[in-house]
């Protein structure tokens, strides 16, 4: 029998209340080893798991209208345990690493229709609070 790794229920913690609060939004994924940021106000979930298969769905959930929006995407393979990072001056999702990446970072400009390969890609952390693209062919992590 294979485990629940997630389930179709969301819950809001509310901090001056101290109490959690379950919320109702259609269309929502139910996903487990998936990429995800907050932009805008909005979740931003990407690839994942359905417990089976990774995938290279890509959802924005927005909690004031509970909404789940679902957008196609372009990738050639399905990913998981990636970091998405929001960009919000350039209004831009980057997508760094991850199961099957193989190396390769994508952005994605809020709105367009398309991910595209970032020309660095490949991660280097410089200190705990830095993270550079790079074209070095592994990731390097120095001494913190």
């Amino acid at each position: 029998m294979r485990p629940d790794l997630s389930q179709n229920t969301i819950e809001r913690y509310m901090p001056e209340e101290n109490v959690w609060m379950q919320m109702t939004i259609p269309n929502t994924p139910q996903l487990a080893a998936f990429s995800w940021c907050v932009a805008d106000d909005k979740l931003i979930i990407l690839g994942g798991s359905d417990g089976n298969l990774l995938n290279s769905d890509f959802f924005i959930v927005n909690f004031v209208a509970k909404t789940c929006e679902f957008k196609p995407t372009d990738f050639d393979f399905s990913t998981g345990m990636g970091h998405l990072v929001y960009r919000s001056k350039q209004s831009e999702l980057q997508h760094i690493g991850g199961f099957n990446s193989f190396g390769v970072n994508y952005k994605y400009k809020m709105g367009a229709t398309d991910l595209d390969a970032l020309s660095s890609c490949h991660s280097y952390v410089t200190s705990q609070s830095e993270l550079e693209l790079t074209n070095n062919a592994s990731v390097y992590y120095p001494a913190l």
